[in-house]
């Protein structure tokens, strides 16, 4: 017999504890510190200020580092892969597409831009597209616990841990693909669950299954194998639904992947992370890596 549901007290405490602490990460946290999400605002940028894939002028301009007062090449990266004679970003294209979208409309709504307004406006993009996603992510958790977790302690050590106990937490100040497939994998999850358990065959929980798990897929390599288990679990239970609604959801997520990568670079695929390479300009779609001057070449 299973224990009675959290109260709303404890089960809206703990996902407006792990809410609260992502946002104050990413209103306090200094923006563009890594190589891996520079390469990613690099193509929002461009995407919306030059209308192109090619990060080449961002990549080499110096940017004025508010906490510093110095000039800096802050949207300088290394993950960055050459065609045609022009750099860019290693990282698929579709998420940073999406984001540009949301950049645009920060920019026409409040005229600052990545350049003169880093700090704020790379905030005001990580609260809509990592902190807001992830903060309903736990309300739909919360849910899910009560209706499935027999245990009260259960529900409660599991939404604590999702809540401040992962590494999703620090990821989610940056602009990087782990927290939005993270965060996806939730609603796959939540999806599957009422299908097969619950029983609900109503088309949407299938179209959402697959949504977010191509989504996943789309984001994060390992998270192919999502698609595998969730179309598995909801071909067993209906088969005609998982045909006509999971897997043409998961194949439009595919053509939006395929489609902005053609778009960029004019192939389906680019070699850059994970599958990259180690710096040798010769060789096409090389990505470009720092190796200390002096050190062994790598064969």
């Amino acid at each position: 017999m299973s224990d009675p549901p959290l109260s709303p007290t404890v089960r809206w405490g703990l996902v407006g504890l792990g809410s609260l602490v992502a946002a104050l990460g990413i209103v306090r946290a200094e923006s563009c510190l890594s190589a891996n999400d520079r390469s990613r605002w690099a193509t929002v940028w461009s995407l919306v200020e030059r209308g192109t894939y090619q990060i080449d002028e961002i990549d080499s301009l110096e940017v004025l580092h508010k906490p510093s007062g110095k000039r800096r090449l802050r949207f300088r990266t290394i993950d960055k892969v050459r065609h045609d004679g022009h750099f860019y970003s290693s990282k698929p294209p579709l998420f940073p597409t999406l984001v540009a979208g949301v950049y645009a409309g920060i920019r026409g709504a409040s005229g600052w831009t990545l350049l003169d307004n880093t700090e704020t406006v790379s905030r005001c993009i990580l609260l809509l597209v990592n902190w807001l996603p992830w903060t309903i992510a736990l309300a739909v958790l919360a849910r899910m616990l009560d209706r499935y977790a027999q245990h009260r302690s259960t529900r409660v050590l599991v939404l604590v841990t999702a809540s401040v106990g992962t590494l999703l937490l620090p990821f989610l100040v940056s602009l990087n693909n782990h927290t939005v497939a993270a965060t996806a994998v939730v609603f796959v999850v939540a999806a599957v669950l009422r299908v097969t358990v619950d029983g609900d065959l109503c088309p949407r929980h299938f179209i959402f299954a697959g949504l977010f798990a191509g989504w996943a897929a789309a984001n994060d390599l390992p998270a192919t194998s999502l698609v595998a288990v969730a179309g598995w679990f909801l071909l067993r239970t209906d088969r005609r639904r998982t045909l006509v609604f999971f897997l043409p959801a998961v194949a439009l997520v595919a053509a939006a992947f395929i489609g902005t990568n053609v778009i960029a670079t004019g192939g389906w695929f680019r070699i850059g992370c994970p599958v990259s390479k180690v710096a040798k300009p010769d060789i096409h779609g090389a990505i470009y890596r720092i190796r200390r001057r002096g050190a062994h070449k790598v064969k």
